[in-house]
């Protein structure tokens, strides 16, 4: 079974092969940070993490950091990076990072999650899945909720 927890200092280092992995994958080459990098500006100081763990083995990894929407005078967050390892796609990962991420948020007085179409749309192809359509939602707190076309999700 897998679970989604906040990453923490002490997952440094299969942060830092997630890291690896995804930039080869995804990029075509390698990983330019470092972990002490991680140490001095993740885990809450800069950005946040989520993991995908089966066991032992953090397999998914979901970063964010803090947002805010000028335009509707609303804080939330942006999605830096998502990748699910090759082998523990199709399972719905990559959806249940973005779900996990959203609540920490919304649970934080955030009103939505963005991401670069490039990062959210391979994120959740590599589960097997596919991008949300851009369409209108229900209404949240009194404000209309909806997937824009800047690629935010109203929480």
């Amino acid at each position: 079974m897998y679970i989604i927890r906040e990453a923490s200092p002490a997952d440094v280092h299969p942060v830092a092969a997630l890291l690896r992995q995804y930039m080869l994958e995804t990029y075509d080459h390698a990983w330019r940070g470092s972990v002490n990098a991680l140490l001095q500006d993740g885990f809450g100081t800069r950005f946040r993490a989520l993991v995908a763990v089966l066991a032992d083995d953090s397999v998914g990894l979901l970063a964010w950091e803090k947002s805010y929407d000028l335009h509707h005078c609303l804080s939330g967050g942006h999605v830096l990076d998502l990748y699910v390892a090759p082998r523990h796609r199709a399972r719905g990962i990559a959806v249940q990072l973005i779900a996990t991420a959203a609540g920490i948020i919304h649970s934080e007085g955030g009103a939505f999650i963005k991401g670069e179409p490039s990062t959210v749309a391979r994120g959740l192809a590599c589960t097997g899945g596919s991008p949300p359509r851009l369409a209108t939602t229900t209404s949240w707190a009194g404000k209309r909720s909806a997937i824009w076309p800047h690629n935010r999700i109203c929480l």
